[in-house]
């Protein structure tokens, strides 16, 4: 059981190597996806936070309600917050779905998932010097989550002119019963860069 003390000292770890390319290789190399269980908050919030973090030298995201990202709900941070295990190195699900109106689809999900685990030994060290720096988190739409228990895997979207070459990404796997088949979802955005100071202030938690 992570107290919210535990949730926020692991994002501060991280934190505190987000200038490291070194230290975040090897924290990476952990593994590239985690499972996310949404039923809890479903339909409940437009936003989710998801921090990386350090514990025990385990690599985890935390799941975290946009609306519990404030001072007024550390104390209750630990009850509404997901503590997910990053596992290991995969090059993700196979199976094609049909990519709707509001979906990726499978193969440009998997181009960036791959993309990924071939690159970011060499990305990171580049990433870390940019304008930007490293990700310290990544505000995910809940549209992005259509079946209870998804699998998040980490990406790399390409970008022309960008001067990686590549933007940091997660992908939403989620299990189409109905279809039996996968589908992927993508509304994310890396933070850094905010692009407002209003989306900053919502990500209390790298203030503390």
């Amino acid at each position: 059981m992570f107290t919210s003390q535990d949730i926020i000292d692991s994002i501060n770890r991280y934190l505190a190597i987000v200038k490291d390319p070194k230290a975040l290789q090897t924290c990476f190399s952990q593994g590239n996806y985690f499972y996310y269980d949404y039923k809890s908050v479903a339909n409940k919030h437009s936003h989710i936070h998801a921090y990386p973090g350090i514990y025990k030298d385990q690599l985890y995201f935390f799941m975290v309600p946009e609306q519990y990202d404030n001072p007024q709900s550390v104390d209750i941070l630990w009850e509404h917050t997901q503590c997910c295990l990053v596992e290991g190195s995969e090059k993700g699900p196979v199976e094609p779905g049909d990519p709707g109106s509001h979906r990726i689809p499978d193969n440009v999900a998997l181009e960036r998932i791959i993309a990924w685990e071939d690159n970011y030994m060499q990305w990171i060290p580049e990433q870390v010097n940019s304008e930007n720096g490293m990700f310290q988190a990544f505000n995910i739409s809940t549209a992005d989550f259509e079946s209870e228990d998804d699998a998040i895997f980490l990406g790399l979207r390409q970008v022309l002119g960008n001067t990686t070459g590549f933007v940091a990404d997660l992908i939403v796997a989620n299990n189409d019963q109905a279809a039996q088949a996968m589908v992927f979802d993508d509304f994310i955005k890396p933070v850094p860069p905010y692009g407002t100071p209003a989306l900053q202030e919502k990500f209390y938690l790298l203030s503390i």
